[in-house]
């Protein structure tokens, strides 16, 4: 796979921005890096991937607490110095024995995998795709430090392999398990599929009662005329913080069908980026969170248009209670090349008490005059006349209010393929709502 060439466009410093930064020498070392690289091993091309992220990261300022991308979640909300001590992460990829949200274990996933897809953990035959990831295709992370710092830090990784023309039929079930007692993992997971292939990955990190910070990120390439779903749901404890990067990258007539769930974690930030590279690139990107309690949900997806003749859609929901706070800070870019674009992007929020916060922040940065882009955002509470028609059927509020939010949700569970994530999906929202 050779390397894309990228056009240029404007690269956001995330640094930017005055106030004091923190310093992120205290953080990270040389040492703490090959001692990380020695845990994870993970092979020889890593180890270079790691010290060259590291002497970006130490070269750069920390994001200032008012800079744009950070203003809604501060960085002292994460444990950065705990991640010098990363716990290894065991993957296990396969079937479920059945469809069902029972087979949610890793004891129950089959050992064999379809043929054609591969899952390893060591990166020494992806030296020339780790390359491409970390190079042409990550200039907008350059003077990114938490990226890069992550990069460094990364505590374990995988690398799933979906082999040319294979279509995989029934979804894979992709497992991760915190070895140690650690307060924080940082696990790279890179998955290649490659032209004319078709796969459904469903990715549910249920982690148990850990404690701790849980900083994936995940880099999918998707090549010509291969197509993908992807389902993450992230059901960690409310004692947990997760911190995750997720990148497609999508060649000529490629497509991708994203569903992100944000189910736990006392506070949990995604960055999602969908970049299209060739003509012909379609991206479907759906979200779901969900606060309950105090949690602080915060989601920064950017479509990233970078040829002509692509669609990306991004459809985005979230329901809030008690004292619970959402963010939404969406991007669509389009660069100069980039005509003919077909790109929106969609956030709906329900708030189920007086005391939930939203805040909606769609952006659009477009440099071509041949393009069908729009956003929306809108915030609203349960309603009024709803609630009343219901309850004047006999139905009690809670059981009445339970509805109106299965009905909210109603079109986005419709888009998950799989019958194992929609279980665990509708259970999960159900008991946090309304245990």
């Amino acid at each position: 796979m050779g390397i894309v060439p990228v056009p240029k466009v404007r690269i956001m410093n995330v640094n930017q921005g005055e106030g004091e930064s923190q310093v992120p020498s205290k953080w990270l070392t040389l040492r703490d890096v090959q001692a990380l690289d020695e845990r994870a091993a993970l092979g020889r091309p890593m180890l270079a991937l790691r010290q060259e992220a590291l002497t970006r990261f130490l070269s750069l300022p920390f994001p200032a607490t008012n800079h744009e991308l950070w203003r809604h979640t501060k960085t002292d909300l994460f444990d950065w110095e705990g991640l010098r001590n990363s716990s290894v992460v065991d993957f296990k990829l396969g079937l479920t024995e059945s469809g069902s949200a029972s087979a949610a274990s890793t004891e129950t996933l089959t050992s064999a995998l379809p043929e054609g897809v591969t899952l390893s953990v060591d990166f020494s035959a992806y030296a020339s795709q780790l390359g491409d990831l970390f190079g042409e295709r990550a200039l907008d992370l350059v003077e990114n430090s938490p990226a890069q710092m992550l990069l460094a830090a990364a505590s374990a990784g995988c690398v799933v392999h979906v082999a040319k023309g294979r279509k995989i039929k029934e979804p894979l079930l992709l497992s991760q398990v915190v070895k140690a007692a650690s307060t924080s993992a940082a696990p790279l997971i890179v998955v290649l599929v490659e032209p004319n292939a078709s796969v459904t990955i469903v990715e549910d990190i249920e982690l148990g009662a850990w404690a701790g910070l849980y900083a994936p990120r995940v880099e999918v390439v998707i090549q010509a005329n291969a197509s993908m779903e992807f389902v993450s749901i992230q059901r960690l404890s409310n004692a947990a913080t997760y911190l995750g990067r997720h990148r497609f990258h999508l060649l000529r007539d490629a497509s991708v069908r994203s569903i992100h769930v944000a189910l736990g974690a006392k506070t949990a930030r995604l960055d999602l980026d969908c970049k299209l590279y060739e003509p012909g690139g379609q991206a479907d990107m759906f979200s779901l969170y969900l606060g309950a309690g105090g949690r602080h949900v915060d989601f920064h997806p950017t479509q990233w248009h970078l040829a002509p003749h692509c669609r990306s859609n991004l459809y985005c929901k979230g329901a809030l209670k008690d004292v619970s706070r959402s963010v939404y800070f969406g991007y669509i870019r389009v660069a100069e090349a980039a005509q003919k674009t077909d790109a929106y992007q969609t956030n709906r929020n329900l708030l189920l008490s007086p005391d939930a916060r939203a805040d909606a922040i769609p952006n659009l940065e477009i440099k071509a005059n041949d393009v069908k882009c729009s956003h929306g955002a809108s915030i609203g509470q349960v309603g009024a006349e709803e609630l009343f028609y219901l309850m004047s059927r006999g139905l009690p509020r809670a059981a009445s209010e339970k509805l109106l939010v299965e009905g909210f949700f109603a079109d986005l569970m419709g888009k998950i393929s799989s019958q194992f994530a929609r279980d665990v999906v509708d259970r999960v929202v159900m008991e946090q709502l309304y245990a």
